[in-house]
């Protein structure tokens, strides 16, 4: 499913282990602010603002369980410098 929010792709992500619940990341380009769209059965039912301000070289890259507690983490990677960081999610 491609879905645009002022001018930036959504990055699908599997947020909840429950079936029929992929949530949704995006970034707003003019701001920076990282918002999470939660669904149900494709249906928006929530929205969360994630972060203020993200610098734009860094770029949301994946989102998974990097350390095993059943909650997705966020990984970003900065485009100028190659670094990686990992946000880790506790809700």
């Amino acid at each position: 499913m491609a879905v645009e929010q002022a001018g930036e792709p959504c990055l699908p992500a599997i947020l909840r282990a429950e079936p029929r619940h992929a949530d949704l990341v995006w970034r707003h380009p003019g701001t920076g602010d990282v918002a999470l769209w939660t669904l149900t059965a494709g249906l928006p039912t929530g929205a969360t603002i994630l972060a203020f301000g993200v610098d734009p070289l860094w770029h949301l890259t994946a989102v998974e369980d990097t350390d095993a507690d059943g909650h997705a983490d966020f990984i970003w990677s900065q485009e100028g410098t190659g670094d990686i960081s990992c946000l880790l999610q506790r809700s």
